[in-house]
């Protein structure tokens, strides 16, 4: 049986990125006509707005080693605040290696310039929980000093397992970070697994103090427990919360945080503005009764409602077959008249006997009949060695007209469906991309007048 190895069509380059990789490739070094040596070379100097420009798409420890390079470029990245306002920080969960130590003190050294910071940590979290994120992330945070920063992204920071002191300490620290940095544009801290405690005084930080310039709020998976086991007010402080925030275009939620409710208050609050909703539904199974009983499910009104409302809106639904293993079907949870923009499944066969090939294959059939007029992505993992799902993934691809993004790692047991699969995605977004090209000299033509100062009458 073949295997489907990772496959990603993505975006065009954009013409800045393509003019620093040209940048990249020009030749450093320029042969001294006036020596007569064939081994002899000239060094030529880049103006700093280009050297500049290159190190913006390196990350944070090629832009430290690109510093050693020569004197006059460990100066200009050490006096050029622009290099440090777009930073990623990874952390390693090697715990003997030199690498952190690095980061801390890159942290220290030049927090004081970072406005867009991201962490994430080089750990697998597919096989295991990393249980030193939170150490690291608080001494992170220790190094962080005088920092105004207008974005925080935090992935993977898996809480669940750390000390109740230094879940305090995190919040304590990321609550003044928050507090200091008056123009948070963007927060995102996906499968955090906060205590509610912890979790709804930092959202409430987030909330005062950015109501006005926030921007894209992703908290999937923000919380340990359900909100559903608490008072009906911590409930209310994170729906209420996100409703006041008048510049919202992009949320990331639980799906068990949805209601009917908040669904036609959101539909009020943000009528036209909100873009895209990331709906998450994972570790779903000690919430049953929410889940399965069909009369709590989320009214077709209420998305139709939403949708109305919010005619750019593009919905992406993320789960995983641990939730999807206690389901007949994934319309149980979804809706037919959802705009469905992006579907990720996480299926892992090998953990949930349960969810066999043939339940697999009917939820592809559910998704190409009910999501064929709007899917543009499909992201999806199949661990099931022996599954039969080659018809109904083909099925899926020719039927949905507008699917021109796959991300699949998945056993085939023809080899052939990778093949077939990737020519139909490959001619799809030749033919998207030759009708993008047509319609926009038609554009540029509609903006200019027919009939201006000095021209021919018709």
């Amino acid at each position: 049986m073949a295997k489907l190895k990772r496959t990603t069509i993505t975006n065009m380059t954009s013409v800045s990125e393509v003019e620093a990789r040209q940048a990249c490739n020009i030749d450093f070094l320029k042969y001294n006509v006036d020596n007569k040596s064939e081994d002899t070379y000239q060094a030529v100097q880049l103006p700093n707005e280009i050297t500049i420009k290159v190190l913006s798409y390196l990350d944070t420890i090629e832009v430290l080693r690109m510093a050693t390079v020569c004197k006059s470029w460990k100066d200009l990245i050490h006096t050029t605040p622009s290099v440090w306002r777009n930073i990623h920080l990874q952390l390693s969960c090697n715990r003997k290696s030199s690498h952190n130590k690095r980061t801390f003190l890159c942290a220290q050294q030049f927090g004081m310039h970072f406005r867009k910071l991201s962490v994430s940590c080089s750990h697998d979290h597919q096989t295991a929980i990393c249980k030193f994120m939170a150490i690291d992330f608080r001494k992170l945070l220790l190094s962080l000093h005088q920092t105004s920063l207008t974005s925080i992204k935090i992935t993977d920071l898996q809480l669940r397992g750390a000390l109740l002191s230094t879940v305090k300490s995190i919040t304590e620290i990321l609550t003044r970070i928050l507090s200091r940095s008056d123009r948070i544009q963007c927060f995102k801290m996906s499968s955090a697994q906060f205590r509610v405690e912890e979790g709804i005084n930092v959202l409430d930080t987030v909330f005062s103090e950015s109501r006005g310039t926030l921007e894209t709020l992703y908290v999937d998976t923000f919380f340990r427990e359900s909100l559903l086991g608490y008072p009906r007010r911590e409930q209310d402080k994170l729906t209420n919360g996100i409703l006041s925030l008048t510049r919202l275009t992009k949320l990331g939620i639980d799906y068990l945080h949805l209601t009917d409710g908040f669904l036609t208050a959101l539909s009020r609050s943000h009528a036209g503005q909100l873009k895209r909703l990331t709906i998450v539904a994972k570790y779903l199974m000690d919430d049953g009764p929410r889940i399965f009983n069909y009369g709590t499910k989320l009214a077709t009104n209420s998305w139709l409602t939403l949708a109305g409302s919010c005619p750019e809106l593009k919905v992406v639904f993320v789960t995983d077959g641990y939730t999807l293993a206690r389901l007949n079907s994934c319309m149980e949870i979804l809706d037919r008249v959802m705009p469905i923009y992006k579907i990720k499944l996480m299926l892992d066969f090998g953990y949930h006997d349960d969810l066999n090939s043939s339940r697999f294959t009917n939820l592809l059939n559910e998704i190409t009949a009910n999501f064929r007029n709007s899917l543009v992505k499909l992201e999806l993992e199949h661990w099931h060695p022996t599954g039969q799902i080659d018809a109904a993934f083909l099925d899926l691809v020719r039927k949905c007209q507008l699917l021109t993004h796959i991300k699949a790692t998945a056993y085939f047991s023809d080899p052939e469906t990778e093949r077939i699969a990737l020519e139909l995605v490959h001619a799809r977004r030749r033919q998207q991309e030759m009708r993008e090209s047509q319609e926009m000299p038609n554009k540029r033509a509609k903006l200019t007048p027919a009939d201006g100062p000095g021209s021919d009458p018709a």
